[in-house]
């Protein structure tokens, strides 16, 4: 910046005032033909000569430097426009009454995708013994936030608020379109299992949007949601299996993994399927040949005592 003043004051420069020119007296000759090559001025016996570089370099046209004299100045404004941005108000953080081995709570960091009132909530439950110190609660919510909520919290100046309820009800109004866009069941049975994710890990985070669905459902509809996005190899093993409740059906899904991972449900499972399917036409042969037999014992009977008569 100091360089760019120096260069506007050197535009600003005035000239110094000429100096006064002595008067010369020329005696002209009685008529132009008396006049020889002595007589006429040279450019050498000039008492004032003119340095031709020097005023190359100060001759410019008033238009080009008018133009750099407003590119300088909108540059020097621009930097004091970026000064003034990054500088702080810390008097707020004076008057912050800090209690007595107080030390920041761990927060979970919202960063403007969830629900903002559980956010709040949480921070209440965290800084639930320091709530009357509203000071304490303004300086100390940006610890809660990350990523562009933390930008928000910076650029609006939100610790500049007077009492907590305004910080709140400002937070409350930048993120409640989270609110209005809550999930919904065709959000759940749109989920997939990620290859790389396991059984687990998948519940929990199947489960924490289904959390955020209002009315929440019944155990027995999230049970059927949550079959309905497993992968087919599940499904099929978990259709032969009865469960009360979704966390039995978490202990069935962790060893169904299991197997599958140690190779159980593969070829086995599958000549199992067939052998089943075989039985059933082998258990009607059965039983027709039993009813077939009853009817030819009396037959064979009275053949013997045809023979004995």
């Amino acid at each position: 910046m100091e360089l760019i003043t120096a260069q506007l004051q050197s535009l600003q420069v005035n000239p110094d005032p000429l100096p006064t020119l002595p008067e010369i007296v020329v005696s002209k000759p009685a008529n132009k033909a008396q006049m020889g090559e002595d007589d006429m001025p040279r450019l050498e016996d000039d008492p004032f000569p003119i340095n031709v570089e020097k005023a190359k370099l100060v001759n410019i046209p008033k238009t080009e430097q008018d133009e750099r004299f407003v590119k300088l100045k909108e540059k020097l404004k621009q930097l004091q426009e970026s000064q003034s941005s990054l500088s702080f108000d810390l008097s707020v953080y004076e008057k912050v009454k800090m209690p007595k081995k107080f030390k920041m709570p761990d927060f979970e960091k919202y960063d403007g995708t969830s629900c903002p009132k559980a956010h709040l909530q949480m921070y209440h439950v965290r800084m639930a013994q320091y709530v009357k110190n509203e000071l304490l609660m303004i300086q100390s919510f940006h610890a809660s936030l990350t990523g562009p909520a933390l930008n928000w919290y910076v650029m609006k100046n939100v610790n500049l608020l007077n009492t907590w309820n305004e910080v709140a009800d400002a937070f409350l109004k930048q993120y409640k379109f989270n609110m209005d866009i809550a999930p919904s069941r065709e959000d759940l049975e749109r989920m997939e299992k990620k290859k790389s994710e396991s059984f687990k890990e998948y519940v929990v985070r199947w489960r924490n949007l289904a959390a955020q669905i209002t009315p929440e459902p019944t155990d027995k509809e999230l049970m059927k949601l949550f079959i309905k996005t497993l992968p087919s190899e599940f499904r099929i093993q978990m259709a032969s299996t009865y469960v009360e409740s979704f966390n039995q059906l978490i202990s069935v899904g962790e060893q169904i993994e299991m197997g599958i991972r140690e190779g159980w449900f593969t070829e086995p499972s599958s000549r199992r399927f067939f052998t089943k399917k075989d039985k059933e036409p082998v258990e009607d042969v059965n039983m027709a040949y039993s009813q077939e037999s009853t009817n030819r014992a009396p037959t064979i009977q009275m053949n013997q005592r045809q023979q004995a008569a």
